[in-house]
């Protein structure tokens, strides 16, 4: 199982990835920005409630698999990240279409 180094190594990257500062990502997870830090910099445990948050404002999910499984499925070449079903208020904002620029 991966330790808490790479569990905040994973969100930290998903949040660059989506350009989401800590403030909003703990306004929406619904934690403080100390707690936020915390989660983020993976020197402190934190409950599993608060990562699903976290992980659930990022457009992650938290799953439970036997051993093994993520070598297998990281080793099938067609595998890939697909996007999610559901979206979120940020995903839906940064899809917004620009109407400012289709004005003009």
């Amino acid at each position: 199982m991966k330790n808490l180094l790479v569990v905040a190594k994973t969100l930290r990257s998903r949040a660059k990835l989506m350009r989401i500062t800590q403030d909003v990502l703990g306004q929406s997870a619904g934690v403080s920005r100390r707690t936020m830090g915390h989660v983020l910099c993976g020197e402190r445990d934190f409950k599993v409630s608060t990562l699903m948050s976290v992980a659930d404002a990022l457009g992650l999910e938290l799953v439970l698999v036997p051993k093994g499984v993520p070598q297998a499925v990281s080793s099938f070449e067609g595998f890939g990240a697909r996007e999610s079903a559901v979206k979120t208020g940020i995903r839906r904002v940064l899809e917004r279409p620009n109407t400012q620029a289709k004005q003009k």
